[in-house]
């Protein structure tokens, strides 16, 4: 009966693949970017994420189909159905039933714990961890029992995928300049337009000034070098005594030292604790599913 179903969506999708692409179109396996190129709807929207993903949108009728890319590998790590208005149990089950059919068997929905679905962007979920490894959730709006998104995950979430920013041409800027990674984030976008078939909107980017100081145009900074007498050094104890009428001391350049020491291992500690932290937030995660195994084996 489900493959009857599942053809019978598969006939109304190609139909309207023209326009759309519908979760009937996807394949349980081999869906890379590359396959996608090949056989899905050019007609979606796209962006660079700061991760190296690309995530392409499709908008079908009731619903929003949210894939996202690894570009180096082109494998397809997550995706997401978007319900708007949240859809009525037996059509969200028919799209869960497709997007886990070849391996669903024996597996069972669990309900997650509220705190850990939280801390990766879902609320009153449920999950299936499927034969092959990978992860299917379904968010519930309210007691109707509707759903309002099911979300598939090659791996375990760690995070809250809707939260990645999008990669813009500052993407791995620093202090000391820019890095490859921002270099790269157009020609991402030109392969991707490429690939699309047409070129995307024109986004807007941050301001220069809010990211670093502004800078003159070569020709113009060059000029006034020459014409600007070249200013001489001036020692740096002097600087302050003129500013601030206190005269540098051997005993205060050195309290100086331990001071900005002590002030980069208070940095340092900090980043080891955030790192702690997600580590602690990863493995409450695990737990969460290792308990729902074990409730599934109990009802067993």
């Amino acid at each position: 009966m489900k493959k009857i179903f599942r053809g019978i969506i598969c006939s109304t999708a190609l139909a309207c693949s023209t326009v759309a692409l519908e979760v009937a179109e996807l394949p349980n396996q081999g869906l890379t970017r590359e396959y996608a190129d090949r056989n899905f709807s050019k007609d979606y929207e796209y962006v660079i994420l700061e991760d190296n993903t690309v995530r392409r949108t499709w908008q079908a009728d009731g619903y929003s189909l949210v894939l996202d890319f690894d570009i180096r590998s082109g494998k397809l790590i997550c995706l997401f159905v978007d319900y708007s208005p949240a859809m009525e149990k037996q059509t969200a089950m028919l799209h869960a039933e497709q997007l886990s059919e070849g391996r669903d068997e024996g597996v069972k929905w669990i309900k997650t714990k509220e705190k850990s679905a939280r801390k990766v962007g879902m609320k009153d979920a449920r999950l299936r961890r499927l034969t092959d490894g990978s992860f299917l959730f379904w968010e519930s709006a309210g007691a109707s029992g509707a759903c309002e998104r099911l979300s598939w995950f090659a791996e375990a979430p760690r995070m809250d995928r809707m939260t990645v920013k999008e990669a813009n041409r500052y993407t791995g800027r620093t202090a000391m300049g820019v890095s490859g990674v921002s270099g790269a984030v157009e020609e991402l976008r030109r392969d991707e337009d490429r690939r699309r078939g047409r070129a995307s909107t024109p986004r807007p980017e941050p301001s220069t000034a809010e990211i670093e100081p502004t800078e003159q145009s070569e020709p113009a900074a060059t000029e006034q070098a020459k014409a600007a007498p070249a200013a001489q050094p001036k020692d740096w104890r002097a600087a302050v005594k003129e500013k601030f009428g206190i005269e540098v001391t051997e005993d205060m350049e050195k309290w100086a030292m331990y001071i900005g020491i002590g002030l980069l291992v208070l940095f340092i500690w900090g980043r080891i604790s955030a790192a702690r932290h997600r580590a602690k937030q990863a493995a409450a995660f695990e737990a969460l599913l290792r308990a729902g195994e074990k409730d599934e084996n109990d009802e067993d």
